[in-house]
């Protein structure tokens, strides 16, 4: 190793026209342009003519309609005297393209907003035009998980929303052009690089290590969720505790949050699958830092904590329980009643309503949807709203679940201060495995930032156990938050703009997602075994093996390019295993680690 200094924030643009001539010339870099639809690489004509399609054409005129792009979300943008120092002509040459991400460099794993200036061969403002925005990382052979969309525009300057850059390296941005049916394009390179939140600082440690070790500590605190407008209030979390662990939040009285969520073991389970009522087909995560989160459950089905509190309630499978049920224990309970009222106000009135009612859609002759439907409207509305505010409470307790202060961030404090007595936090096998873990491993990569996630979805394309059920991960749960009554869209969210953003750009193409899953966080990681969505590893030891061989690593639609068998010595995986158990820090506040007295 050399000696390093720390690398401040890095955005360099270099310009190259996106799809001109055959895919493999000098000149198409289109070879690897991204596709919205299915997020892989297009030939230039099929990416062309997708820019085409996103336009609606006037069934009458044949005209396109410009206004399909730009949503209502945002007022028309002033011009103002912007100096864009990315810029670069279109293949074409007809157009000239300059762009200035907002914020400027853009974060990394944020969503951020990107200005376009638009100019015709002559200099003047281009206003009636479509633009298409892609990006991609031709190294990973990924694109972003979002499809970003033109808000507004004027004189010649166009302002999008969706884009998202979920990791660092080298990304490709192409900008499309669509008028009067004809496209002309234009590819940038940009390298990002986090900034490492650090003055200069010398140590025995490679440049590349060394910044990627700073971008994972410290964890900051946990961001309010702007759809609940009982995020981070304290008296909602005391309340989330009593109903986290009050197994009358199920049909039998035998399932309750924690049955799964165990304390004890590091608010997982242990168990290679889930059970609740009956078994279940996927892995019980844990609950650490999930204010943290984008997205809920292996398959990003819910888009906001309470929104995930509340689906195993009704499930069958887990608390079997009825949205009925739920607010009719509340109400039945002293304890529990007097601090909903405290907060929410007064639960409806049930004289006269069935014992159990929700809509069990999958279900057609359920006789709970049977209940549910002999309601009147405005009784689902009230019994709607109260099981909502059960799902808030128990997200503002869940938020209360904080991991970070692990002896990796200790040894990373002695980094940012210079303070060597805390580099003792890591011994020597767990600072080897630091060197693998954000160097030739690229276990940095997925598993990015803090918390140790990207927040996103892949395919490590983990053996699967063939008696479960196919399980199309992300694709199916898409489908499920997109049709999903309770996402943060909807009338209960409490910032229903704050739920468009997010959902808004996902990318919905038909085979997006297909066998991908959520990186899971690895803070913790040491006491959460068994791993992967389906349990499939038992220990670290062997998760570190996989990795190491890739032995049983099955086809994939959608393989993670940068994964290939890292052929660790026994040495090196047992390395890396000591750096992952350097992740553990159970020290919760008393308040939080339990049931109430």
């Amino acid at each position: 190793m050399r000696r390093a200094a720390l690398l401040a924030a890095l955005l360099v643009a270099a310009c190259a026209p996106a799809g001109e001539g055959d895919p493999g010339g000098a000149a198409g870099g289109d070879a690897a342009a991204v596709s919205a639809a299915a997020g892989k690489p297009m030939d230039p004509l099929a990416r062309r003519q997708a820019a085409l399609d996103a336009q609606a054409l006037d069934p009458v005129t044949g005209r396109v309609d410009l206004t399909r792009d730009v949503a209502a979300l945002g007022q028309d943008v002033p011009r103002e005297a912007h100096t864009l120092a990315r810029s670069a002509t279109t293949t074409g040459g007809s157009y000239h393209v300059a762009f200035r991400p907002l914020p400027d460099p853009p974060p990394i794993n944020e969503p951020f907003e990107l200005e376009v200036t638009l100019t015709d061969a002559e200099g003047a403002p281009v206003t009636d035009a479509g633009l298409w925005v892609s990006a991609w990382m031709p190294e990973h052979a990924h694109g972003m998980h979002l499809v970003p969309r033109v808000v507004s525009r004027k004189d010649g300057l166009y302002r999008l929303r969706g884009m998202l850059f979920h990791m660092d390296g080298l990304w490709q941005l192409d900008v499309d052009v669509v008028r009067e049916h004809i496209a002309e394009g234009v590819r940038f390179e940009l390298q990002l690089i986090s900034e490492p939140m650090a003055a200069a600082l010398a140590v025995d440690m490679d440049d590349d290590v060394l910044r990627r070790t700073l971008q994972h500590s410290p964890l900051p605190p946990a961001p309010r969720d702007p759809t609940n407008r009982w995020s981070g209030d304290e008296a909602a979390a005391e309340l989330g505790r009593a109903l986290f662990f009050d197994a009358g939040l199920s049909v039998d009285g035998s399932v309750s949050c924690g049955t799964c969520h165990l304390p004890e073991r590091a608010f997982a389970d242990g168990r290679r699958l889930g059970r609740g009522l009956s078994d279940l087909e996927r892995h019980t995560p844990a609950l650490w830092n999930q204010a943290h989160n984008r997205w809920y459950f292996w398959d990003g089905r819910a888009d906001s904590l309470w929104h995930q509190a509340l689906m195993p309630l009704e499930d069958p499978r887990e608390h079997g329980f009825s949205r009925l049920g739920v607010v009719r224990h509340v109400a039945q309970t002293p304890a529990l009643r007097e601090r909903y009222e405290a907060l929410f106000g007064s639960l409806p009135a049930l004289d006269g309503l069935p014992e159990h009612a929700r809509p069990a859609l999958a279900d057609l002759r359920h006789p709970h949807r049977d209940a549910w439907l002999a309601l009147q409207p405005e009784q689902r509305e009230a019994l709607d709203a109260a099981f909502v505010k059960v799902g808030k409470a128990l997200a503002a307790y869940v938020e209360r679940l904080v991991s970070d202060r692990a002896p990796f961030d200790v040894f990373v404090e002695g980094l940012r201060t210079g303070d060597e007595r805390r580099f003792a936090a890591l011994d020597d096998p767990a600072q080897r495995g630091l060197e693998i873990f954000m160097g030739r491993g690229n276990c940095h990569v997925c598993h990015a930032g803090p918390n140790f996630t990207d927040l996103e979805f892949h395919d490590i394309r983990v053996p699967v156990d063939p008696d479960l059920p196919e399980d199309l991960g992300r694709r199916d749960g898409l489908e499920l938050l997109l049709s999903a009554p309770f996402n943060s869209t909807g009338v209960h969210s409490d910032d229903r703009e704050a739920g468009l953003q997010k959902i808004r750009f996902l990318d919905r193409g038909g085979h997006v997602g297909v066998g991908q899953f959520k990186t899971p966080s690895l803070r913790n990681v040491a006491v959460t075994a068994p791993y992967m969505h389906q349990g499939q590893f038992a220990t670290l030891e062997e998760v570190v093996h996989y990795y190491s061989t890739l032995e049983g690593a099955r086809e994939s639609m959608h393989p993670e390019v940068i994964l290939k068998p890292l052929e660790l010595s026994d040495r090196e995986q047992a390395d890396l295993v000591a750096f992952l158990e350097s992740l553990t820090d159970l020290d919760l506040d008393p308040r939080w680690a339990g049931p109430p007295p």
